[in-house]
């Protein structure tokens, strides 16, 4: 049996497939033998491909012995097409690529989500008071006491109410950031982040500590409290820009507290009660927060660079300003036998008079 060449290549295959060289094998009558041929591809596929193979048989058994029979028959292969590095790592990239995006969808669209507050209850209420702290933190009453509220004076937190991401009570701004939730609050390490919505307090005009504390940023000229992720118990302490110096020179400030209430049952849930509850808590936060807010305000302000030197008749080296050295030969009047002081003459070295001075034979105006 000879294998003489190939043909029947689909033709949706744009290349060709040939046999190297033509391979005879003999094959005993009614028996089995593998007949192995080599072909050469001019391209590459991952696919599986139908050939039909030429043979012409020869024998003594053949229709008309001693004269060969020509025949084909079908064969199938199985391509592959070799591992390439390149298309490997950028199929690898972009697999990687559109896992990152979808990933970024997703927590997207979370974030969308998870930056809005629930809603206060309907009937909450929202109070302000003036109050004064001082450099320790406490809070009391306007002239000392505990601190108190009129239930009259109170407002409804109407817009509190509903599930929102910005609202502002009283000139306070309460807010949460798409961005600062979809990047995440640093968790310990500065490679893990975790995600929450928290809701922050400004003002234009304050500096606003809340139930967690107060956020100093350099970039910021005030302070922001910290909320939380709810309005329960929530309460903003307001400080005046001003605060910081007057701590630090030992002052009490006057300051505004705002606090949000629930609604109110005369039974059990009365403004003071509520008042009386968060008490504790704004006088221990306003504790720790605020010797930490006199530090960072005293780092962050601009430094009055050197001492200023004193300029009284004298530069900077402490000498006259007006003061040279330097002796000018032709200043008639800074002669080098001239001095500042009197000058002495004779051999007992004694003061010498103003017709001395008048007889100086080096003086032209003598």
């Amino acid at each position: 049996v000879e294998i003489r060449s190939i043909s029947g290549l689909p033709d949706d295959l744009q290349g060709t497939i040939e046999l190297v060289e033509p391979v005879s094998c003999k094959v005993p009558n009614k028996q089995l033998v593998e007949c192995t041929a080599e072909l050469d591809a001019s391209f590459t596929a991952n696919r599986t491909v139908e050939l039909d193979v030429d043979l012409a048989v020869s024998g003594n058994r053949t229709k008309v012995p001693g004269n060969p029979t020509f025949g084909s028959m079908p064969i199938t292969l199985e391509m592959t097409r070799p591992l390439s590095t390149a298309s490997f790592i950028s199929k690898l990239l972009q697999l990687l690529a559109l896992f990152v995006v979808v990933q970024v969808l997703l927590r997207a669209l979370f974030t969308t989500w998870l930056a809005k507050w629930e809603g206060v209850e309907l009937g909450s209420r929202w109070g302000t008071l003036r109050v004064e702290v001082d450099q320790v933190g406490s809070v009391t009453a306007v002239g000392g006491g505990p601190l108190a509220i009129d239930a009259a004076s109170t407002m409804f937190a109407n817009e509190l109410e509903g599930r929102a991401s910005s609202a502002v009570v009283d000139g306070i701004t309460f807010e949460i950031s798409w961005m600062r939730t979809f990047l995440g609050e640093p968790a310990g390490n500065p490679f893990i982040r975790r995600q929450r919505a928290v809701i922050r307090a400004s003002s234009p005009t304050e500096h606003c500590i809340a139930p967690e504390g107060m956020e100093l940023d350099s970039s910021d000229r005030l302070g922001a409290g910290l909320v939380g992720i709810q309005f329960l118990r929530c309460w903003v302490l307001r400080l005046p820009e001003g605060s910081s110096q007057m701590f630090e020179d030992g002052e009490t400030v006057l300051a505004h507290l705002l606090v949000i209430f629930r609604p109110f049952d005369e039974a059990e849930s009365t403004a003071a009660e509520q008042l009386n509850e968060v008490s504790d808590l704004i006088t221990e936060v306003a504790g720790r927060e605020i010797p930490r807010f006199i530090e960072h305000v005293a780092l962050s302000s601009p430094q009055n660079g050197a001492e200023a030197e004193e300029v009284d008749g004298t530069n900077g080296n402490g000498r006259d300003e007006w003061e040279d050295d330097s002796v000018d030969s032709d200043d008639p009047f800074d002669s080098p036998s001239s001095s500042r002081s009197m000058p002495t003459t004779g051999p007992s070295s004694e003061p010498s008079t103003d017709d001395d001075w008048l007889s100086d034979p080096d003086d032209p105006l003598a």
